[in-house]
């Protein structure tokens, strides 16, 4: 999951390694931890050895449609999608079809969340990820690609 942030451009505040692990990123700290101390400090039952803390880059509704208008892809949203585990599963469903963005309503589940990122194998970092409210989606369908008719016809 930490090669998918590099490799998706998030920096890197603090990167911990357990003793005996190697993991070799760019990042503002790095420290080695004890096998205890790292198991302290993990979420998971079976951790992997390396741990980071990056910067996420938040994005808006705006960059998100725009992103899929581009792309010509129906924009995923979530609403109420409270199980981190299906939010992960759902950006790395959405990652690996090709979406380009994901809108999180208010009551979903942090798509950035430990669990959440460890169930989208790192997907979420591949995508735009904008959170936002209904209101903010009211507009998309207000304006029109380049060429597209003005009125439908009957």
């Amino acid at each position: 999951m930490l090669a998918e942030a590099v490799a998706a451009g998030l920096e890197l505040e603090l990167v911990a390694v357990r003793e005996g692990e190697e993991f070799y990123a760019r990042s503002g700290k790095r420290v080695t931890l004890t096998p205890g101390v790292f198991r302290a400090v993990t979420q998971t039952v079976t951790p992997q050895g390396v741990i980071a803390i990056a910067r996420i880059n938040e994005n808006n509704a705006k960059a998100a449609i725009e992103a899929s208008r581009h792309r010509r892809w129906p924009l995923v949203v979530l609403d109420g999608v409270q199980d981190p585990g299906n939010v992960g599963a759902i950006c790395r469903t959405a990652a690996a079809a090709g979406a380009p963005a994901l809108v999180v309503l208010q009551g979903s589940a942090d798509p950035y969340g430990a669990k959440a990122v460890r169930a989208s194998a790192g997907n979420v970092f591949r995508l735009i990820v904008a959170r936002a409210a209904w209101d903010d989606l009211m507009d998309m369908g207000q304006r029109r690609p380049a060429g597209s008719p003005s009125k439908r016809r009957q």
